[in-house]
């Protein structure tokens, strides 16, 4: 079995632009690169760690366990926007949280049953280091971490 990585990543991407792209939302593959819409998801790193499967197996055969990493990043001017802008953030990682839980491809990612995905982790940062960014507006990034399993077949 080749390294399911980019698989797993692609699927990402298409669930999240599915999920949100109607809404106007940017979608990103890879490094966030300029922001040019408001609202942005991008989906960047991926780290796999593989198990060797049973050995009582006729051929040996390996499970991964990949972590993605998924960016909501929102920006709106004005200095009072700062709690609509975090919230927003995670309502936008809250709907790819609920489609891993209940959507019709829910956990699988739809690449099949021998693969599990759910929402391990999210961190927030509101802040920013540039103070002309921070003079015209106010900015949140929820940073959230997709564990996904896949079992070998």
């Amino acid at each position: 079995m080749a390294a399911t990585a980019p698989l797993v990543k692609a699927a990402l991407v298409q669930l999240v632009t599915d999920l949100t792209a109607p809404d106007g939302v940017q979608i990103l593959y890879g490094a966030r690169a300029t922001q040019l819409r408001p609202v942005a998801m991008a989906v960047t790193g991926i780290s796999t760690e593989v198990a060797r499967s049973l050995m009582g197996r006729t051929r040996r055969q390996r499970d991964e366990t990949h972590q993605v990493t998924v960016i909501a990043s929102v920006f709106s001017p004005g200095p009072d926007e700062q709690q609509r802008v975090t919230e927003l953030a995670y309502a936008l990682i809250g709907q790819l949280e609920e489609h891993l839980r209940s959507g019709p491809d829910g956990p699988t990612l739809g690449l099949g049953a021998n693969v599990d995905a759910w929402l391990s982790s999210m961190e927030l940062d509101e802040s920013t280091d540039d103070d002309e960014l921070q003079a015209k507006g106010r900015y949140a990034a929820v940073t959230a971490t997709v564990s996904v399993f896949v079992a070998s077949t």
